[in-house]
């Protein structure tokens, strides 16, 4: 089994509260079956994020925070859920967690960063206004644990959530996972990937022929 590919996207906020992200970096990349990409700190601009998000990844987690504007970059500005959900979608990620206070609160036109990202074709996870750090820590390092196990996003969130809720029952509730309304992304991706790998062996198979015959 391919190890899965996980891209960690975590912004450093000057004059927000640090967040836990280094430990929970630090716990996935221990993992057996998983590879990973930061993209984190104190440069972590609208530019620098984007390219994180066009790496192929099976997983995107976004940790950092939040604001009514949406998610919170290194520079102070933010992104909103349609910025997010276009940027994702250029790699198809099985499921993108936007780690971050209020990224499943719905606004006054009923829209949720989450929600944003699952029209797009990827499935999301946001979470509630107050979300404690601890909490997300704690859902990410479990989820992630669970995907490289061979668990379905559906499981594996439900093996997540449990363990964040032990801990911290509160954050807990407002974790939602909404799947991806028209999923269709990945497979294309994923399809076109077999057949270029196909075409490749192909002509490396072609290429060998014709080595002998000039011989």
């Amino acid at each position: 089994m391919e190890d899965l590919r996980v891209t960690v996207i975590a912004p450093f906020c000057a004059g927000q509260q640090p967040l836990a992200w280094l430990e929970e970096i630090g716990a996935i990349a221990e993992m057996a079956g998983v590879t990973l990409r930061v993209v984190g700190g104190a440069d972590v601009t609208r530019a620098r994020a984007a390219r994180g998000l066009h790496d192929p990844a099976d997983v995107v987690i976004w940790s950092g925070h939040g604001t009514e504007a949406g998610l919170l970059l290194a520079d102070g500005t933010c992104v909103n859920g349609k910025w997010l959900a276009t940027q994702a979608k250029c790699a198809a990620p099985r499921l993108l967690v936007a780690a971050a206070c209020g990224s499943a609160v719905t606004d006054v036109h009923l829209s949720s960063i989450a929600g944003a990202v699952s029209k797009a074709g990827v499935n999301a996870v946001g979470f509630p206004l107050r979300a404690d750090d601890r909490a997300a820590a704690t859902y990410n390092i479990e989820l992630i644990r669970a995907l490289a196990a061979g668990a379905d996003v559906g499981t594996a969130h439900e093996v997540a959530l449990d363990s964040a809720a032990a801990q911290h029952p509160l954050t807990a509730v407002g974790i939602t996972l909404t799947p991806a309304l028209t999923n269709g992304y990945r497979a294309i991706m994923l399809r076109l990937d077999a057949l270029e790998a196909g075409q490749r062996r192909l002509e490396s198979r072609l290429d060998e022929i014709a080595a002998r015959l000039g011989k």
